[in-house]
């Protein structure tokens, strides 16, 4: 058996009916995470595809996939797509 110490330092808490619902995707529960963690403002979809770590087409679903389930809401405004983590 392995043992594992995890030492933190700067935290971002997710709720934790996300986090242990199996039916969730990882990319959802990695994504909700990004988006709480990374500062305000403007950014690409791109750019939350590096921080993912994942090809760019997998951000859209990933983002559809939190808003359904109630976690996010997304507001357009000028072409511009407002995004609110719950």
């Amino acid at each position: 058996m392995n043992n594992f110490t995890f030492h933190r330092k700067h935290m971002t808490a997710l709720p934790t009916d996300l986090l242990l619902d199996p039916t969730i995707s990882i990319e959802a529960k990695a994504f909700a995470g990004i988006l709480r963690a990374i500062s305000e403002g403007n950014h690409s979809s791109a750019e939350l595809a590096i921080l993912l770590n994942v090809p760019e087409e997998k951000v859209f679903p990933a983002l559809s996939e939190l808003k359904e389930l109630g976690f996010l809401s997304v507001e357009e405004q000028d072409g511009i797509f407002q995004l609110n983590i719950m």
